[in-house]
This record gives structure tokens, C-alpha cells and sequence, in this order.
């Protein structure tokens, strides 16, 4: 046994790998492939600092775009300084490509204004964030809420404009901009300009219809409802209802092919209404004076200054110059309504004026409303030429005549005076004298007694005789009454009227009648028989 020999046993190393090394790879792949596929199913994590989380729920509150969920919050933590809120989200994989520096998120909840009222779906469901997306730029995945909600999305297309108004009136976020009547934008903001005179709104005009805005594009508010009243008439202007409650701003654009379409950011000027924006259009202003001997009540800075219907210009100013006894009006004209292709100098305007006052031309007074009594300045062609523009060191004079009130006036008062020269009074004194003696030529009639029969026709004579004296003096009163009349109508009849001349034949036929009372009486006289026989024959 000691002599056999004890066998060495001998390493066999397997060459390659072996295959249970398999199991453990095919398991590192599947994990790599469902962490890849896990990867591609989760999108960013993305952070938002707001000033309060009201409403917002982890888990609950979703983040939007469109209306469709690309995201939900999975943490809302507060700030170490405690000034903001943290809200973590889980952002959709779709949403990941379009997230970036220009992204912004807003809370969006019921809000009541008086452009209307938003959110309302939030009641039910609850606030969310809305996104949005903005331009293309670099990654980036913590972000500042806002407050309010962007004034324009990335998403809407059209242009954005500056408008500059004296005061902002009632016109707030939302308001309407309109367009022939046509809703086609909104306002988006608004700010105190930095000189602190003027209010800057900015308006947001939707495509196509920014198209429609040029250089020369005009704009004006129409908040609320209007009302003039003028020598047309009651005039009342109101855009539309939404208008009228939260205000709204409407534009036009004058036909002129050299203008071209504004660019976006473009500044214009916010006119407070439409006639402000035409008056806006007349840029040259040469201011003449008046002289008015006559009352100017009714007259106003701002009354139109007409020429054959035409208004070339409006009232300024109007003082009294107390060395002449004068109302001097001051007033501004503007050639360019005549003729707006013609830019008329000073010097050129003048040159007219004086070849038309030459002609008669003269400035009136004449009433342009009969229920306000507003007047306003005529310049009115008269038949008698002469006259010219008088040139003093302040401004041209052009030469006035009496109002219409002042003519009408001076006639009346020419009427009343012829009236009061005709001698009323006189005549009827020596119509009541040829009465007085008529009664006295029959009374001595009756006392002859000729015969029986003429007792009796002188009786009937003097009854008649009686009842002439009744038919006096009514004649006499009807005399004293006219003669009242004529004297309470001073200011109102006319010498040429038909009462003047109805007393003149008045008059007359008293006149005639007298006589023929007298001739009467003379016949009477000589032959008494006359009643009973006729006058005898010559």
C-alpha cells in the first residue's frame, strides 16, 4: 500500500463565459429598457413661486393649456423667508419640448370685473394653472407665477398698440376695441405716463384686422352714452351696451393709399370722442377779431363760425372793450375745411378776406338754436359792396353788421313811430264836433214846428236823433278803443298791416258819414218839406 502512489487532482478551467451570466444581463436590460420607458412616460419636475397658494391641492390642482391637463402639482411648500410658495409639478412628457425661459404660469379663478366675468368653471372643478408656452428659448425649470393674467397670449395672433389720452375714463382691462361697429380687440393695460401727464392704454388688435391700422389711423373712446345738442338738433351717440358699462374705444383709418400699416407697438392719440377726432384733422388755426356794438347773450367760446352754411372756423374768446363800448370776439379760422388739399398761409388767407369783404361779406350774429337761444357767427354776403380787413397789431378786424334781432328791432320801432305820429286824437275831436252841431241843427228843427206832419217827422228825427247820440258815442268808444289797441300793439304792428289799414277806413267812413249828416241838416234847414216830399227839382 506505502508503495502506490496518491493521485494529484488538476484544475480544469472552463474556457468563455458561462451561460448563468445570462440570467442577471437579460435582468440589467429589462430594468435599463423599463427605466427608458419609464423616463419617456414621466415628464419634467418644474417649479413655480407664487405670492399665496389659494386653492391650490397637492394632487388635485392641474396645470393646463387649452383646457387640456399637461401637468399636476405634487408639493406646495413655503419659502424659507416665508415670502413665496413653492408649488412642485409633474409636468406631462408632451410638455416638455415647449417649456422654456419664455414660459409663464398663471392661477386662474373666478374673477368679476366690469368687462365680464371669467373662470366660472373653476367653481366646480377647482383653480388651476394655465400655461403658457410662449416663444421658443433655453431649458428652464423654476419660474415666478403671475399675479394676473398675461394681457396677450403667445398664442393669439395680432398686434399690440400704445394709445395716449388725457385721462383714462371708464375704460378697464377687457374693454372693447371696434371697428365699424365690429368687436375686434381689446384692452389689455394701462399706466400713468412717466411724465405724469397723460394716461398710456395699451390695446391688443386680433389678425386680420391689425392689418386695417396705418399711420394715420385714428382712435377714440365711446364710453358711455353721448348727447349734443346743436342747431341740427338732439343728436345721441352709443356704440353698444358692453360700451356703455365698461367702456370701449373704436378707430378708423382716412382713405389715403401713402399711408402704410403701423408696426406693432405703434404709438397714436386716444381722442375723448369722435368730434374731437375731426376737429383734430383741420391743423391750421388763424384767429381774426369782431367788433359787436349790439347784446352777444347766447354767443359761447366754442359756436361755430359759418360761411354760406359752411363752418370755417369757431368762437375763442369774447371780451368787452370798455373805451368803445364794444364786444370784441375773438375767433379762430381754419381754411383747410374749404379745402383740404391747400395749405393756406396766413398771408394767402388774408388776401381772400379782403377780396371778399370788398364784395360785402360781413361778420352777423344769428341764432342757431330757437330753444337754447345759442347764437353763433354768420358771415353773410351783403347787397351794398365796400368795406376791407382791417389790420391791427394784434389781430386782422373783419367787419361786422347788426344782428338779425337788432334789425328786426329797429324796424319795429320805426313802425311804432309812424304810428304814433298819426293823429288819431284829432281826428276824432272834430268828428265829435260835427256831431255836437248836427244835435244842435235838430234840436232847433223841432223847436220851428213847421206843420203837424213835420212834428211828427221831426219827432221821429229827434228819436232818431237819440238814437244817434247812443250810435255817437259808441262811435266814441269804438274810437278810444282803437286808439288803445293801436297803442298796446306798438311793438308789434306794421304800417303796412291789415288792422292799420282797416282804422284808416274807419276813419274815412266816419269822415263820410258826417258829411252826410251835415248836408242832411242844410237840407233840412232850407226846406223842411224835404221828408215828407222830396227834394225839390232845380
Amino acid at each position: 500500500m506505502s508503495g502506490d502512489k496518491i493521485a494529484t487532482a488538476v484544475e480544469d478551467k472552463p474556457s468563455g463565459i458561462s451561460v448563468i451570466w445570462l440570467v442577471p444581463l437579460m435582468a440589467l436590460l429589462a430594468a435599463g429598457w423599463l427605466g427608458y420607458r419609464a423616463w419617456q412616460q414621466t415628464g419634467p419636475t418644474i417649479d413655480i413661486a407664487f405670492v399665496a397658494a389659494s386653492g391650490i391641492a397637492v394632487g388635485k390642482t392641474e396645470i393646463r393649456f387649452k383646457d387640456v391637463k399637461i401637468g399636476l402639482v405634487n408639493d406646495v411648500s413655503l419659502d424659507k423667508d416665508l415670502q413665496q410658495v413653492r408649488v412642485s409639478a409633474e409636468m406631462e412628457p408632451i410638455a416638455a419640448s415647449h417649456i422654456s425661459e419664455n414660459s409663464r404660469f398663471w392661477v386662474v379663478q373666478p374673477r368679476v370685473s366690469l368687462s365680464g366675468i371669467s373662470g366660472l368653471n373653476t367653481l366646480l372643478s377647482g383653480v388651476y394653472i394655465q400655461m403658457d408656452p410662449g416663444a421658443a428659448g433655453a431649458s428652464k425649470r423654476s419660474f415666478i407665477g403671475l399675479d394676473e393674467p398675461p394681457e396677450v397670449n403667445s398664442i393669439d395672433k395680432g398686434s399690440v398698440y400704445t394709445l395716449h389720452a388725457e385721462a383714462l375714463a371708464s375704460l378697464d382691462i377687457g374693454s372693447p376695441v371696434y371697428y365699424r361697429q365690429i368687436r375686434v380687440g381689446d384692452v389689455t393695460g394701462y399706466k400713468l405716463a412717466d411724465d405724469g401727464n397723460s394716461v398710456e392704454v395699451r390695446v391688443f388688435v386680433n389678425a386680420p384686422h391689425d392689418q386695417l391700422i396705418k399711420t394715420n389711423s385714428r382712435f377714440w373712446n365711446i364710453s358711455g352714452f353721448g348727447m349734443e345738442l346743436n342747431a341740427q338738433g338732439l343728436k345721441a351717440n352709443m356704440a353698444s351696451l358692453a360700451s356703455l358699462i365698461s367702456g370701449g374705444i373704436a378707430f378708423d383709418t382716412p382713405l389715403d393709399t401713402r399711408q402704410s400699416i403701423a408696426e406693432m407697438g405703434h404709438h397714436f392719440n386716444l381722442f375723448s370722442d369722435e368730434k374731437s377726432v375731426e376737429e383734430q384733422a383741420y391743423t391750421l388755426k388763424y384767429s381774426y377779431l369782431m367788433n359787436f356794438t349790439g347784446s352777444v347773450r347766447g354767443l359761447a367760446a366754442g359756436a361755430p363760425v359759418e360761411y354760406r352754411g359752411i363752418k370755417v372756423g369757431q368762437v375763442e374768446q369774447i371780451r368787452f372793450i370798455q373805451n368803445n363800448d364794444r364786444i370784441q370776439v375773438l375767433v379762430t379760422l381754419e381754411p383747410q375745411r374749404l379745402d383740404l388739399q391747400t395749405l393756406v398761409s396766413r398771408t394767402g388767407l388774408d388776401e381772400a378776406l379782403q377780396r371778399i369783404i370788398k364784395t360785402g361779406m360781413r361778420a352777423q350774429l344769428k341764432t342757431g338754436n330757437m330753444i337754447t337761444g345759442a347764437l353763433y357767427v354768420d358771415l353773410v354776403q351783403q347787397s351794398v359792396p365796400g368795406g376791407e380787413l382791417i389790420m391791427s397789431a394784434e389781430y386782422p378786424e373783419i367787419p361786422t353788421v347788426e344782428g338779425q334781432f337788432e334789425q328786426l328791432a329797429r324796424q319795429l320801432n320805426g313802425a311804432i313811430n309812424k304810428i304814433n305820429q298819426f293823429p288819431l286824437e284829432d281826428i276824432g275831436q272834430e268828428l265829435l264836433g260835427s256831431l255836437k252841431s248836427l244835435r244842435i241843427m235838430l234840436a232847433e228843427l223841432k223847436a220851428q214846428r213847421v206843420t203837424a206832419k213835420v212834428d211828427g217827422t221831426l219827432a221821429n228825427l229827434q228819436s232818431a236823433s237819440g238814437k244817434l247820440d247812443e250810435t255817437i258815442t259808441l262811435a266814441n268808444e269804438a274810437i278810444v278803443q282803437v286808439d288803445v289797441t293801436l297803442k298796446s300793439l306798438d311793438k308789434t304792428i306794421d304800417p303796412d298791416s291789415e288792422l292799420h289799414y282797416q282804422a284808416l277806413r274807419l276813419i274815412d267812413q266816419l269822415t263820410k258819414a258826417s258829411s252826410a249828416f251835415r248836408e242832411l241838416a242844410e237840407e233840412l234847414n232850407r226846406n223842411p218839406n224835404a221828408l215828407l216830399f222830396g227834394k225839390e227839382k232845380r
